[in-house]
């Protein structure tokens, strides 16, 4: 919460000299240094918070219902197209596998609600947010499929084009921070190409080895262990949702990714098979 009311807050310049020190781009970075960082963070907080209203009720949960704008505005003020695929892909995911063990109807009727009412809430709140002219131009900028830094052998397809030739002719790649300065004028943005360049076939295929086995041994837990799992849907579609923004961007250097490595694996530790009697 603090870091999206600081991005918020540095947007719109709430606070003198506010949006030069937390924007970046013209785009909310908050207490971080690039948007693209930013707006990913955030989304581990959303989920959470759609899963304690899930579990509690709604009509109490006044503080969670205030929180969901803040973070929303904040993803979407982060302009980041990566943050924006990375809660599409989270959120499509939370709401599946929250309706598919969904212990009861009712539990799934009031996942329903929920889903309506944040999308009501969330398609008002983008349409309020456009009315703004800043907003709006920048939006229907960072909304196109690409960019003009994207094309071209200098953009950003051509840079992982020639990381692409470089893994192929270096198996034990070609170490960290060798292509921006050598090969190209910024990183390959996507990490699993990066890996395999930076480390070698090895190290990339152990990075890939780590996502696939964490997406496995993640499904499974959800699906056989439904009625343990207040929190773990959200650091586990987070999760997913990261490894798929990998897909378009570097970040085998944020932080709070391996917090949620983490966490996903320390609530795997933690199942336990529901209790049966014994006869």
């Amino acid at each position: 919460m603090v870091a999206a009311l600081a991005g918020s807050i540095g947007y719109f310049e709430l606070i003198p000299g506010a949006r030069e020190m937390m924007t970046r781009y013209g785009r909310a970075t908050g207490l971080f240094k690039d948007p693209n960082v930013f707006g990913p963070f955030l989304l581990p907080a959303m989920l959470y918070v759609m899963s304690r209203l899930i579990e509690g009720q709604v009509r109490r949960a006044v503080l969670w219902w205030a929180t969901l704008p803040i973070l929303g505005i904040a993803i979407l003020l982060s302009f980041s197209r990566g943050a924006w695929l990375c809660a599409g892909v989270s959120l499509l995911l939370f709401v599946g596998l929250q309706f598919l063990t969904a212990s009861t109807a009712r539990m799934r009727r009031k996942l329903l609600g929920l889903v309506g009412m944040v999308t009501l809430g969330g398609s008002a709140l983008v349409f309020g947010s456009l009315q703004l002219d800043g907003v709006a131009d920048l939006f229907a900028e960072r909304a196109a499929l690409t960019q003009d830094y994207d094309e071209g052998p200098d953009g950003r397809f051509g840079g992982q084009q020639k990381a692409a030739d470089l893994v192929l002719q270096h198996a034990l790649g070609i170490g960290a921070q060798q292509f921006a300065p050598y090969f190209h004028h910024e990183e390959p943005h996507n990490t699993y190409l990066a890996l395999f360049l930076n480390a070698g076939w090895l190290g990339g295929a152990m990075f890939l080895a780590i996502i696939a086995t964490t997406l496995w041994h993640g499904l499974r837990r959800a699906v056989r262990y439904p009625p343990q799992q207040p929190s773990f849907l959200a650091a586990y579609a987070a999760f997913a949702g990261h490894a798929v923004e990998a897909a378009v961007t570097d970040i085998d250097h944020w932080r709070h990714f391996y917090l949620l490595l983490a966490v996903v694996w320390g609530l795997l530790a933690g199942a336990r098979p529901p209790h049966r009697p014994t006869a």
